[in-house]
C-alpha cells in the first residue's frame, strides 16, 4: 500500500479519500493484540510488547512506527484486558491512537474462543504550515489540521496449542478528518476507513528441536487492493525462530526472533521491496521486544511453561 501517496492526499485534501490507513507489521504474528482485540489473554501471562518500524529506509517522510501494548487475563480466565498505544509517522503526519481492549474467553474444544472489544481515540495532526507550498497564497495550508477521533473495533479469536484463527475489523466508526474549516470546498474531505482482517497459522513437529508455523494474514480496505501476508518460520531447540514472509505486491521479508528466557524475547525483521518503491529505498526494519510476566501466579512449573508460547 503506497501510504506516502495517501499522506500527500491527506495533507492537501484535494478529493475523497479512502485507502489502507492502518500501520503495517512484519512481526505481526508475535503481537497479535494490534490487529484483533480477541486476542487479549491469549499469552497466558501479562504480556508486554514494544515495536519500532523504519519503513521504506532512504525514502524522505517514509512510515516511522512506534507501538506499545501490554495484556493479560484476570483471575476470573474467561477475562482478559489490554491496551495498546500506536505512533506512526508519515510525512507531514502524526498520528497517535490509544486504545483499550476487552476479551471474554470460552473453552471451545483444546482452545478458547475469545470475543474483543476495543474502545480509544486517535489523535491526528498533519503540519501543513511546514509544507514546501507550490502555490504560496494557498489557503488550505495556512494552518496545521488536528483531530481528535474516538473509535471502536471488534474481533473473534481462537487459539490452541497447535493452531490459532481470527477475524477482526479496526476503525468501525468513519470519521472525517478533514478539519472542515480548512476546506473550501464541500465534497473535499478525508474520511478513516474499516479495516478487516482475517488470520489463521499453526504450529508442526517436524523432528525432534524443530517445529514448523505456517500464518496467513488478509487485509481489506475500501478503496485499497486485497492484501496478504504469507509467513513461514521454523522454531529450533525451543528458543530461536526463523523465517521468510511473501506480502502480495509489496515485499519480500525475513525475520528472526530469540527467546533469551521465559519472560523475555527479541525480534528482528527486514523487508525487500518488490514494487514501485523498491529502487528508491533500501528496505524495512522492525525491531520488537517483548516480556511474560506471571507474577507468582503458576507455582507448578511443567515443562510447556517452560517452552515458548508459540501464538
Amino acid at each position: 500500500m503506497n501510504r506516502i501517496l495517501l499522506a500527500l492526499l491527506l495533507a492537501f485534501a484535494a478529493s475523497p479519500l479512502f485507502a489502507q490507513q492502518e500501520a503495517m507489521y512484519t512481526q505481526y504474528m508475535f503481537n497479535k493484540l494490534l490487529i484483533n482485540p480477541g486476542y487479549a489473554g491469549s499469552r497466558a501471562a501479562t504480556s508486554i510488547t514494544m515495536l519500532y518500524r523504519d519503513q521504506w529506509t532512504g525514502f524522505n517522510g517514509a512510515p516511522r512506527t512506534g507501538t506499545f501494548s501490554v495484556h493479560g487475563q484476570l483471575k476470573n480466565p474467561k477475562v482478559a484486558l489490554g491496551m495498546t498505544v500506536i505512533n506512526d509517522r508519515l510525512g507531514l503526519q502524526n498520528q497517535t491512537g490509544i486504545y483499550a481492549n476487552y476479551a471474554y474467553r470460552l473453552p471451545l474444544g483444546d482452545g478458547r474462543l475469545s470475543f474483543g472489544v476495543q474502545g480509544g481515540f486517535d489523535h491526528y495532526e498533519v503540519a501543513l504550515s511546514t509544507a514546501v507550498h507550490i502555490d504560496a497564497g494557498d489557503p488550505s495550508l495556512a494552518a496545521d489540521l488536528s483531530t481528535f477521533s474516538p473509535n471502536v473495533g471488534a474481533g473473534v479469536y481462537y487459539q490452541s496449542e497447535e493452531f490459532y484463527a481470527g477475524v477482526s475489523a479496526q476503525r468501525l466508526i468513519e470519521n472525517d478528518l478533514s478539519g472542515r474549516t480548512l476546506l473550501s470546498e464541500d465534497n473535499a474531505f478525508a474520511r478513516q476507513s474499516r479495516h478487516l482482517n482475517a488470520m489463521m497459522g499453526g504450529v508442526v513437529d517436524i523432528s525432534d528441536g524443530v517445529k514448523f508455523r505456517p500464518a496467513v494474514l488478509v487485509k481489506y480496505a475500501p478503496g485499497a487492493p486485497v492484501q496478504a501476508d504469507f509467513n513461514a518460520s521454523f522454531l529450533f531447540v525451543e528458543r530461536f525462530w526463523a523465517g521468510v514472509s511473501y506480502r502480495t505486491n509489496a515485499s519480500i521479508d525475513g525475520m528472526v526472533e530469540f527467546q533469551v528466557n521465559r519472560q523475555l524475547r527479541v525480534g528482528y525483521a527486514y523487508d525487500h521491496q518488490i514494487n514501485e518503491v523498491g529502487p528508491y529505498t533500501t528496505g524495512s526494519h522492525e525491531i520488537l521486544v517483548g516480556f511474560d510476566l506471571d507474577f507468582g501466579r503458576n507455582r507448578i512449573v511443567t515443562p510447556r511453561m517452560m517452552a515458548p508460547r508459540y501464538f
